[in-house]
């Protein structure tokens, strides 16, 4: 779960549940030499939901009006096609359509949470370069600028 708290509100954004989660792999280490490389093969398949907090009704909606399904397959093994030393490696993705739905509540509150974190970061850029510039102690360097740009942040 994202959560916009740059303004003390405590308000969830957006939030991502994975519904099913499968993997399976292996590793063959042909021999154990310098020459030699690690052959693998893997697979993931995953099927993912979100869903957004609306702000004005205070419920959770559907952002992925269906799961989102996304089936990974790697692998690194010799070459079947053409005669070579050289070693294969594939990564394939597989993706199906990613149905979405929102309000435009939802882009509002994107928007102030993309606001508020520039100006969190550029408090944080500016309270490490003042930081970095007066203070020539390291140890304290680190500390003493996480503490005014938090400070600037809120100011």
């Amino acid at each position: 779960t994202l959560i916009n708290d740059f303004q003390g509100m405590d308000l969830a954004l957006f939030k991502l549940t994975t519904t099913h989660c499968v993997f399976g792999g292996e590793v063959d280490f042909p021999v154990l030499s310098d020459s030699e490389s690690p052959l693998f093969g893997c697979n993931v398949n995953t099927s993912v939901l979100a869903e957004y907090f609306d702000s004005t009704t205070f419920k959770w909606e559907n952002f992925l009006v269906k799961p989102w399904e996304v089936t990974l397959n790697c692998s690194r093994s010799e070459q079947s096609r053409f005669p070579s030393d050289r070693l294969l490696t594939t990564f394939d993705i597989e993706s199906h359509q990613c149905h979405v739905s929102f309000s435009e509540h939802f882009l509002v509150s994107v928007g102030a949470a993309s606001r508020m974190w520039s100006v969190y970061s550029g408090a944080t850029r500016q309270a490490t370069e003042l930081v970095a510039s007066t203070t020539k102690d390291d140890s304290n360097k680190q500390r003493l600028s996480r503490s005014m740009a938090a400070h600037a942040a809120r100011s």
